[in-house]
């Protein structure tokens, strides 16, 4: 086990309060593509970027890019047909709650015990998985 260092805990999960979700589409691809506040993290801002990708075999992979220099993190994510179809779906419905998406992380990052945090360098770590929730009344 990882020794942490005094007062920063490691964060194994993102969690992505959804505030606008598009789609973007031309000839060759789709997209979507959701500006997100964070529930764990206490100052930044996140673009969430789901692709479609028709030959892809696996439902989901992805990663998440962190920014040193601003408080501000690029998510990309892989969906196949089915999958981002499903999105599409469950996106649009209509709820006065936020929808959310939890990001499990191959490595974890560390923050302070007041949810701040630590990035000295920009850094990329792939996703494991994602979890959404999505408000239904």
């Amino acid at each position: 086990m990882k020794k942490l260092p005094e007062n920063w805990n490691e964060l194994e999960k993102l969690i992505l309060n959804i505030l606008t979700a598009s789609i973007s589409f031309n000839k060759k691809n789709e997209e979507i593509i959701c500006n997100c506040t964070f529930e764990n993290i206490a100052k930044g801002r996140c673009l969430l970027k789901i692709i479609k990708n028709e030959n892809e075999v696996e439902e989901e992979r992805g990663q998440v890019k962190i920014f040193s220099d601003k408080a501000f993190m690029e998510v990309n994510i892989s969906y196949n047909k089915s999958l981002f179809e499903k999105t599409i779906y469950w996106l649009n419905n209509k709820s006065h709650k936020k929808n959310k998406v939890i990001i499990s992380l191959s490595k974890g990052l560390f923050i302070n015990n007041d949810a701040y945090l630590h990035v000295e360098n920009n850094t990329t770590v792939a996703i494991l998985k994602t979890e959404w929730i999505i408000p239904i009344t």
